[in-house]
């Protein structure tokens, strides 16, 4: 962003911005929030680092900005609040496609010294000196009484003091590597940019750190993997703490190049660093507030360290290859390997290659092959975003010019608010879309399947949601849209065979190697594997963008206390390990108590009790706001499975076995009879109808205007009866069954149900006790275990496949989930199913478990409920007055009702 200096009126704007924040200082200090209204737009956000909050948290709206900073400042005390002099004055600047004012300030807190940025818009005499805050961000930078280690000043010595005379400083690093008489604080698992970014912050602040690489030397993450790998980032905005690259370095470095960096910055910074070392597992003892951790090393011995804090820097997608199970595979004669066992194409010179997927290793591995004489296909699974790299890079302006890195940094921070993210990756997407026309042409010609993300906000939101579903162009789309590498679409594909892949014309096409570039497994799964099932579940997703728009758990205070990660690029490693560092340091020198992620979601310092399962409501229930429902529709067997479809509520009746569509009046008429008992509903995006035929396992398709028929069976992994489905806004079905049967046999297990779009069955891994209702949330997918009393999230793959990732909320033993749904809150609603007496009735619950809100349905079994309406600002809740004898023969009167509970639900969701 380039900030144009007006010289006639700069000293006004310097007045007015200085004048603001000390009424911003003021204000702070009122108990009332209301005193910072004046301050702000009624559209402002607010992104604090660790300054106020001891957290990376962000806030939209008038009323939640002013209310949050009030409440955070009385914790810690921000005080001198001033124009920062080694940054621009205030001037006009374009922002978010406003013309705004920007000021750059410095302030304290009890704690240490902060930064911020303010944007400004300037609106009449009203406001405080005709300024509004439309953005404010807030960073914590230093901490008082800490002397930092790197002043830019060299040591006036040798660099070491020796422990005995005659000491070297090679015996004196041996001695510090070696940790063979003292106790590591911080252990950084994972010896890539992040990890040894976040030893070097560390370090600096005095901290004794010690990382652990599983590869023989550092830099190797980087040199095993393919050889033609090259940075996409240019080094203009990449350098290390401390120690920028040389100006000798070309813009984009080669692998090598930049391994040979990351271990000669090891080296210079003497950090200490075991290489072939592999970390096995570590326990957390909370009377020590220390870990107990086991590392391999190289030799075969085992170390145990007890650190007191952790830090995972093993790689934002996990450690483990990720291969999906494909159809045939096993027969396949020729080469398999996972892109991560890939080196170089030479080895498979005049090869028939297929590399699976088309992200950037894709790309990069297809590419290499096609220059080594491979005849080269890729098989393309999803659409792709394809943009040019100097067109990706022009996102990056602040970092292409001179400016000082710490500024554009923070103007970058200031950027990283939700919604403006969205809105400027819009523009983004549309303007990559002109200056790339010809290639995106050429690319959709030679049958490459393109997009611009699921809401048009192109490659930008999909590294922030997905770190995936891009490619930066380097000279591959180039080939393919000359023809030297061919794309297949995977729809047209029937399965593997020995000589390669039958496509569903009949033919075969003959490889002889395949190349899985399919990703890795998520973070979630390397947690349960190092720290075991509970601490994974309380941790819960690592990485992706959480409700609030900001990473969960990534660099900042985890559910489990003493437990970090940190992972990524070059540049989000050394940003984001910058304020994780201090945030460990203040922990450590007691400045705060141990910070955790707290059951409603906040950083916290102050430990609270675990809920215990003895009862469903997390919060006293007087605080558990209550709702009443009007009655909507009345006189039905037992309905299931709403759904709001174009302007209509729809849902199944199980004992009429009916598909019925409701009218806004309540009438409704009868859209179909499936003899097989109708249970779950979904529609495809040709608006087909798909409806779970509960007694015979299958699922049933009505297409629009057209006949019943059948669309795929599940029987052979369903273990009882079929229950309630969801269908993607993409065309895939995740079906549920009882496990059992009902009635008969003791409850069991079972497995929910994978149905592609192209109607291929699949088992999903993991095991559900009665798995119903389900909603889709971005790429999180959330089911409801009514016999396990909780609601699990999987993550959604990028071709539909669902990983078991956590205990979205566990509830008590009195609450049996049945149908949900999900508002724009990131609540979900549930139906206490079978259950007619104090519990019945309907809970919103919040990731965690905490019971905020609650319908109740007193001599009537809660069923499920969903979003409706104009505005989706009706909650439609479905129950019946039965009993479980009843039901099982046959008897049961249904009814539809509605609710307003001050929330929306969300569209696609269900």
């Amino acid at each position: 962003m380039t900030v144009t200096q007006l010289t006639s009126v700069a000293t006004t704007y310097q007045e007015r911005a200085a004048a603001w924040l000390q009424d911003f200082e003021n204000a702070l200090t009122k108990p009332d929030p209301g005193a910072l209204h004046e301050l702000f737009a009624d559209d402002s956000h607010w992104r604090d680092i660790a300054a106020f909050t001891w957290d990376v948290v962000q806030f939209s709206g008038l009323d939640r900005v002013a209310t949050e900073l009030q409440r955070s400042a009385a914790a810690v005390v921000p005080v001198n609040f001033a124009l920062d002099a080694d940054r621009p004055a205030p001037g006009v600047s374009r922002f978010n496609d406003h013309e705004v004012v920007e000021a750059f300030f410095t302030f304290e807190t009890q704690f240490g010294r902060c930064a911020g940025l303010a944007y400004f818009v300037e609106e009449d005499a009203r406001a405080s000196h005709g300024l509004r805050a439309y953005v404010l961000s807030t960073v914590l930078r230093s901490l008082h009484n800490v002397v930092e280690k790197h002043t830019g000043e060299p040591d006036p010595g040798y660099g070491f003091t020796p422990e005995w005379p005659g000491q070297t400083w090679t015996q004196y690093r041996a001695r510090q590597v070696a940790y063979e008489d003292r106790e590591p604080e911080v252990l950084v698992v994972g010896g890539g940019q992040a990890g040894i970014c976040t030893a070097a912050l560390l370090d600096n602040l005095g901290v004794d750190t010690l990382v652990i690489d599983k590869f023989e030397r550092a830099g190797d993450s980087w040199r095993t993997r393919y050889e033609a790998l090259n940075l996409h980032s240019p080094t203009t905005l990449s350098d290390f703490p401390f120690i920028p690259y040389p100006k000798t370095f070309p813009k984009y470095l080669p692998r090598d190049k930049h391994a040979d960096w990351v271990e000669a910055y090891v080296k210079l910074l003497d950090l200490n660093y075991w290489t072939s070392s592999t970390f096995v597992d570590a326990v957390y003892d909370d009377s020590t507030q220390r870990w107990t951790a086991r590392i391999e090393r190289g030799d075969g011995s085992m170390r145990v360290l007890r650190p007191a804090h952790i830090v995972m820097s093993v790689g934002g997608s996990g450690g483990r290859p990720l291969m999906p199970a494909m159809k045939g595979i096993d027969t396949f004669r020729g080469t398999v390997v996972h892109s991560s066992q890939f080196t170089s194409g030479r080895d498979y010179r005049s090869s028939k290659a297929l590399v699976v997927g088309v992200g950037t290793s894709a790309h990069d591995i297809a590419l290499d092959l096609y220059r080594h004489g491979a005849d080269v296909a890729m098989l393309q699974r999803g659409p792709i975003t394809v943009v040019s790299l100097e067109e990706a890079n022009t996102v990056y302006g602040s970092y292409m010019t001179d400016m000082d890195q710490s500024e554009a940094d923070h103007r970058y921070y200031a950027g990283y608010v939700y919604p403006l993210m969205v809105e400027a990756s819009k523009r983004n997407a549309q303007r990559n879309l002109e200056v790339d026309a010809e290639l995106l042409e050429g690319l959709a010609n030679a049958g490459m399947k393109l997009d611009i993300g699921e809401d048009e906000t192109g490659w930008q939101m999909k590294f922030a949601r997905y770190a995936g579903g891009y490619y930066l162009n380097v000279g591959a789309s180039d080939v393919v849209v000359e023809g030297g590498i061919s794309v297949m679409q995977y729809e047209h594909v029937d399965g593997f065979v020995p000589e390669g892949v039958a496509l569903d014309d009949g033919t075969v096409r003959e490889f002889d190697l395949v190349v899985m570039a399919t990703g890795y497994e998520g973070l979630e799964v390397e947690v349960e594997r190092y720290f075991g099932t509970d601490v994974a579940e309380r941790v819960g997703p690592v990485g992706r963008l959480g409700p609030d728009g900001e990473r969960r758990n990534f660099c900042k205070p985890t559910p489990q206390e003493h437990l970090w990660f940190t992972f990524g690029g070059i540049v989000e490693g050394r940003r984001s390990a910058s304020w994780m560092a201090l945030m460990i340091k203040a922990q450590l020198d007691g400045l705060v108590p141990a910070l955790h992620r707290s059951e409603d979601g906040n950083s916290s310092g102050v430990r609270k009790p675990r809920r215990t399962r003895s009862c469903g409501l997390a919060m006293p229930e007087s605080r558990v706001r209550e709702h009443t429902w009007q009655p909507f529709s009345t006189g039905h067997g037992f309905l299931e499975a709403p759904r709001w479809y174009e302007g209509s509520l729809w849902a199944s009746d199980f004992i009429s076995r009916e598909v019925i569509r409701f009218s806004p009046d309540g009438e409704h008429d009868t859209i179909m009879k499936i003899a097989g008992m109708p249970a779950g509903l979904g529609f495809l995006p040709d608006g087909s109808i798909l409806v779970v035929s509960s007694e015979d396992r299958r699922v049933l398709r009505r297409r629009p205007h057209g006949e019943l028929e059948f669309y795929a069976d599940f029987a052979h992994i369903a273990g009882g009866r079929g229950n309630d489905m969801i269908v993607t806004s993409a065309g895939h079905c995740y079906v549920g069954n009882f496990g059992f049967e009902r009635g008969k046999d003791e409850p069991r297990s079972a497995r929910l149900t994978h149905i592609d779009p192209e109607r291929r069955v699949n088992p999903v891994e993991g095991e559900l006790m009665f798995p119903n209702g389900m909603v889709v949330d971005g790429e999180t997918l959330i089911v409801a275990e009514t016999y396990g009393h909780r609601l699990t999230a999987f993550r959604i793959d990028n071709d539909g496949r669902l990983i078991r990732s956590h205990v979205w909320a566990q509830l008590g033993d009195d609450q049996r989930p049945d149908g949900i749904a999900l508002d724009s809150d990131g609540g979900v609603w549930y139906a206490n199913a079978q259950a007619a007496g104090d519990t019945s009735g309907f809970y919103r619950v919040e990731e965690g478990g905490r019971i905020t809100d609650r319908i109740v349905m007193d001599g009537a079994w809660a069923v499920a409920c969903t979003f409706g309406g104009e505005d989706l600002s009706e909650l439609y809740v479905i129950g019946a007055r039965t009993s479980l004898e009843e039901f099982y023969a046959g008897r049961s009167d249904g009814f539809v009702g509605r609710a307003n509970v001050g929330r929306r639900g969300v569209s696609g969701s269900q």
